[in-house]
This record gives C-alpha cells, sequence and structure tokens, in this order.
C-alpha cells in the first residue's frame, strides 16, 4: 500500500510540474527572438491568398526605372534602394545588384552574390526589439539590357520558447509568415515539436503550419488563448475534450513534412509521414493542406502535395477512434491535349494519388526532365521533356 501511495503522488507531481500552479488552468510561455542558420528556410503556403495578404506581401522588383520601393515594419518605414544595377560583364555573366535597406535609425548594404546565399539583417524595431530579416532575392534578365533585382523579404529569426518543464518539453517556433513584424493569428505560422528538415540542395526546408486555435503536442493538445503582439509571450489552455489518434504515411521510399488542416476542429497539424508516427487530434474532418516529401537526405529533387476546397475527400475522424491516411504517389494523371500548328499542347496535368491527393514535382528547369512510367512500382524511362 505505502508503495502506491508513493507511486500515485509521483505521477501527480509530474502532471502538476507539467501544466503549471493551478493544474488545468492557462499557461503563459515566455519567447525569445532566435535568428536562424544561413542554410535555414521556413515555408508556410496557403490554399488561398485575399487581397489583404498581396498587400501585405514584401515582394519588389526594382530597375533603374523604379529603384526604390517601401514597405512598414514592426510599425516602423523600411526604405530598400537600389544602388547600383546588375549587369552582363564580357563573358555574359551577371554581375550582382547592390541594394540598400534604410529604416529611420539603421543602413545595411548588400547584394545577391551567390544563389542561396542570402543577407540576414538585425533590425531594431519598438521599444528596441529585435527583428531578423533576409531578403531571399535575386537578379534576373528581363530584356536584353535590363535586369532586375527581385527582392523577396522574410523573416530570418523566430520567436522560440518550450511548453512544459523539463524532462517534458516541447518546443515551439512561432513565425511572422506575413512579414509585417507582429505576430497576429490566422496569417502566421507556428512550428511545434524537433525540427525535421527536408533537404533541397544546400537548404535545409521547414514547413510552417498555419496558426489555428488548438494546437497538439507530445504533452497534449492545447487552446491558443493570446499571443503578444510583438511575439514575447504565447498564453495557453490544456484541452480536456474528446481526442482520436491520426496516422499519415508517405509513399514508399519518401518522408517530409505534411501538414493536416480541420476547420471544425480548429486545428492544424503537422506530421513527417513515417509509419507508426500517430499524432493525438480534436475529432473533426481533416484534409491534407500542404506536404514536401524527398527520398533522401541528399536527394534535392521531391514531390509537393498540394491541395484546394472540395478535390480530397476528408477523412472523417471520430472520437476515441484511430485512423490512417496512406498516400499512394502518383497514380492518375489528368490532363488535356490539343493539336496546334502540328504540334501537341498539353495543359498542366494534375497527379492524383489513391486518397484524393494532388501531387506536383520540384524539377530543375535548367535540365531536360526525365520522363517515366510508374506501374506497381514498375518504372520505365519514356524519354525526355524539355521546358520552352
Amino acid at each position: 500500500m505505502f508503495g502506491r501511495t508513493v507511486l500515485l503522488g509521483l505521477v501527480i507531481g509530474i502532471i502538476a510540474s507539467l501544466w503549471g500552479c493551478g493544474v488545468g488552468g492557462p499557461i503563459k510561455v515566455s519567447l525569445v527572438t532566435t535568428a536562424l542558420s544561413a542554410d535555414t528556410r521556413y515555408i508556410m503556403f496557403k490554399m488561398y491568398y485575399t487581397e489583404d495578404d498581396v498587400k501585405e506581401a514584401k515582394d519588389f522588383c526594382l530597375h533603374e526605372e523604379s529603384p526604390t520601393a517601401t514597405f512598414t515594419l514592426g510599425g516602423i518605414e523600411c526604405v530598400v534602394k537600389l544602388q547600383m544595377p546588375g549587369k552582363r560583364d564580357e563573358s555574359k555573366s551577371f554581375v550582382p545588384s547592390k541594394l540598400l535597406l534604410k529604416t529611420p535609425t539603421q543602413e545595411f548594404a548588400y547584394s545577391f552574390s551567390e544563389r542561396y546565399s542570402y543577407p540576414s539583417m538585425e533590425l531594431a524595431l519598438d521599444s528596441g526589439r529585435k527583428y531578423f530579416l533576409q531578403d531571399m532575392g535575386y537578379d534576373y534578365l528581363d530584356e536584353p539590357e535590363k535586369i532586375v533585382s527581385r527582392c523577396e523579404f522574410e523573416p530570418a529569426g523566430v520567436q522560440t520558447g518550450k511548453i512544459g518543464t523539463p524532462p517534458f518539453q516541447t518546443p515551439i517556433h512561432l513565425y511572422d509568415a506575413n512579414v509585417d513584424g507582429f505576430y497576429t493569428g490566422d496569417k502566421d505560422g507556428i512550428i511545434i515539436g524537433p525540427l525535421t528538415a527536408v533537404p533541397y540542395g544546400p537548404l535545409k526546408l521547414h514547413y510552417v503550419q498555419p496558426l489555428s486555435k488548438y494546437i497538439t503536442t507530445p504533452g497534449g493538445i492545447f487552446e491558443i488563448l493570446n499571443i503578444a503582439r510583438d511575439g514575447s509571450e504565447i498564453t495557453l489552455l490544456p484541452y480536456r475534450g474528446p481526442t482520436a489518434k491520426l496516422q499519415v504515411v508517405a509513399p514508399k521510399n519518401y518522408s517530409g513534412q505534411i501538414t493536416l488542416t480541420s476547420a471544425d476542429a480548429n486545428l492544424n497539424v503537422t506530421v513527417c509521414g513515417k509509419a507508426g508516427e500517430w499524432v493525438t487530434v480534436i475529432p473533426g474532418s481533416y484534409t491534407i493542406q500542404n506536404a514536401l516529401l524527398n527520398t533522401t537526405s541528399t536527394e534535392r529533387y521531391g514531390m509537393y502535395v498540394n491541395q484546394y476546397e472540395h478535390e480530397m475527400p476528408a477523412m472523417k475522424v471520430e472520437a476515441g477512434a484511430e485512423y490512417m491516411l496512406v498516400l499512394s504517389g502518383p497514380r492518375t494523371l489528368e490532363c488535356r491535349a490539343a493539336m496546334v500548328d502540328g504540334k501537341i499542347n498539353v495543359d498542366v496535368p494534375t497527379v492524383k494519388g489513391e486518397a484524393g491527393e494532388r501531387y506536383s514535382y520540384v524539377f530543375d528547369r535548367e535540365k531536360p526532365t526525365m520522363v517515366y512510367l510508374n506501374v506497381d512500382d514498375q518504372s520505365t524511362l519514356l524519354g525526355q521533356m524539355e521546358y520552352g
């Protein structure tokens, strides 16, 4: 009897330490600004973009006729200026442009010197808080003698913290997806748990799931009560309602990051597609929002899984049950072809799997694409397809 009492007390003590003082009450998690490593990139895709999203995009094309653009970040005005346009040298190679990013108190000069090498800048926003920004831009030839600098600004930092107390802790990363300098609900995103990168060339890609009312962690499901606008704190409430188990299995030899979404459960969740990886969810109707899959740690080429409304049948998940969604990989090619001037024109095909998921591929457009016929895991080379 004495042994059982000690064990019961230990279990209660662990639960209390997980949820904080007042079991089941709100939990405040402090978040700190953390810079991303140079080889890391976060990605958050949305199924639809509203007019407001377009207005908030920090995406500009600068050239000699239009050398300046402005945007607002964290309440301060930022000016990006093309100081020296790119040009072509005698070997017809690009000489990178030189740019200047200016705030009321800071200036940053940079250029697009190498592919996948993007400048990171530490900005001081309101009240002196730090914000890491990078220009994922590049130069391209628009006309024979006109080189345009495409400026695509993205966060180079995240707000990081941990839910729970040692040894039961789950890391979280809050991401300013709309690049406005604030953390304001469903326009921004979150990564929960240890980072699991998908390699893409020298880069490590991380999918960011859009913020939802609830988040799921190895320590349980939580309701997001509040996020400080400056990203310094998130307030959570442990969820005590019905749950279910869900597993997604990627196609053979593939793994990566798969984001599921449920509007009626108000929950988004990310899994890796590995067999045996169960995640606790709130009952509701789930479908894939997007996914990035790859085959090996060194393979550059993988495939996207992305959906549009009503395209993939939703999986109804009921309380107390376990569900498995198996992705087959590309199985059905849907396209239209027409004969034009003696040539066959094929529209952009839709490639679907057995569960209704839609696939698209990551191609290297600088090289011809090899076309294969895949039937029952048997692959036959049909030839090459060139872009243009």
